[in-house]
């Protein structure tokens, strides 16, 4: 369509639908990227796992390298789904990628397991954290009195062969 000094200029039916559908595409794959839980594993008295603010000092201290960090999302379902390990890094820094639709924006309850040897392990049932914020995982040195939970229907019979023998 030309203007009226003659040159050509926008279409305006044409041009405003696939405009408005690129940047929709395009909106749509941003919010396709893989969500990821970011924190840091620390050294401490006792071990734990806590949700804190992205700004939260803690994050900032050097922590342990080599930490085994995994999620399990819908722990108490019968078919959970494990993601990870990943491993901290020199700074004690991680970034643990989950793929899982809807992760970041829905509610998910999630088994956190923090492990290293020569630590005893760090575990937690929470739900994900939001966008500002990250996880404080913190490990004590000593051996594991209590593992951390694993497969639920494992551990069902597991406890039903226990009570059998008694």
């Amino acid at each position: 369509m030309r203007n009226a000094e003659g040159r050509m200029g926008p279409l305006p039916g044409r041009c405003g639908f696939w405009g408005a559908w690129g940047l929709l595409t395009l909106a749509f794959l941003a919010g396709c990227a893989p969500y990821q839980i970011r924190g840091v594993v620390l050294e401490g008295a006792a071990p734990m796992v806590a949700v804190v603010d992205a700004g939260d000092p803690r994050l900032q201290k050097p922590g342990l390298e080599g930490a085994t960090v995994r999620l399990v999302l819908g722990p108490r379902e019968i078919k959970p789904k494990t993601f990870g390990p990943t491993f901290s890094d020199g700074p004690g820094q991680f970034s643990l990628p989950i793929t899982e639709l809807g992760a970041g924006f829905l509610e998910f309850d999630a088994l956190m397991v923090a492990q290293k040897s020569g630590y005893k392990s760090a575990w937690t049932t929470l739900r994900l954290p939001g966008a500002g914020q990250r996880l404080l995982i913190i490990l004590a040195p000593g051996r594991d009195d209590q593992p951390p939970p694993g497969d639920i229907l494992r551990d069902t019979l597991d406890l039903g062969r226990s009570l059998q023998r008694d």
